[in-house]
């Protein structure tokens, strides 16, 4: 398929969402390019809610999301192949070793490019723990494996929640500089949601801001 004009990955329209007793959004609308797009918020402002409802793990109570012109509702499948979502929660999964847990993925979206992996596992220093369970891993470990993932999973989007959490200054270091170089060569769609200001070296396309 096509990318829509202008480089246009991701175009959310009309969503309403809400909790039980809050609501969260009513009718927004936003359309995501090529490149990276710094998501900022106060804790509690729907960051979080906001990526999950792109990712498929929410569903909104209206509104459409379309990724490359695949519809969610009408195409789920199609829609799901092509963003993948690293939050702050647990890991998926984290029964499987590292290994087997890329190996899964590999299945799940075409495009996950396995000769990527190792370059991301040695700069999170990940080599050593590939035989391990994910369970049995530290926070910030389960959250490198995750990141390795998403580095190499070659969605058209990739969504990351809050990934400096947990991570060592050179771990959050290497993840600066690769989202740096994949926001200048624009060739698919990030969407990073972060309370932090983006550095100034980062080459961030835009800037939304949920209050």
């Amino acid at each position: 398929m096509n990318m829509p004009e202008f480089g246009r990955a991701l175009r959310l329209s009309q969503l309403d969402f809400s909790y039980p007793g809050r609501r969260v959004f009513g009718g927004f609308s936003a359309d995501f390019y090529l490149g990276l797009t710094w998501l900022q918020g106060a804790n509690g402002s729907g960051k979080s809610t906001l990526l999950k409802l792109i990712a498929g793990a929410l569903d909104p109570q209206a509104g459409a999301r379309e990724v490359l012109g695949i519809d969610a509702a009408s195409e789920p499948l199609a829609y799901r192949r092509e963003i993948f979502w690293c939050g702050p929660e647990a890991l998926p999964f984290d029964h499987l070793l590292a290994t087997e847990y890329f190996g899964f993925l590999q299945g799940l979206y075409p495009k996950f490019d396995t000769s990527q992996v190792p370059e991301h596992l040695a700069a999170f220093r990940l080599s050593d723990q590939l035989n391990v369970p994910i369970g049995l891993m530290s926070t910030g470990t389960k959250r490198k494996v995750w990141l390795t993932a998403a580095l190499a999973v070659g969605t058209t989007t990739v969504l990351l929640d809050e990934p400096m959490n947990a991570l060592d200054r050179a771990s959050a270091t290497y993840l600066q500089q690769y989202l740096n170089r994949v926001a200048k060569e624009r060739e698919r769609c990030w969407v990073v949601a972060s309370h932090e200001i983006p550095c100034q070296d980062l080459s961030v396309l835009s800037e939304m801001n949920l209050g």
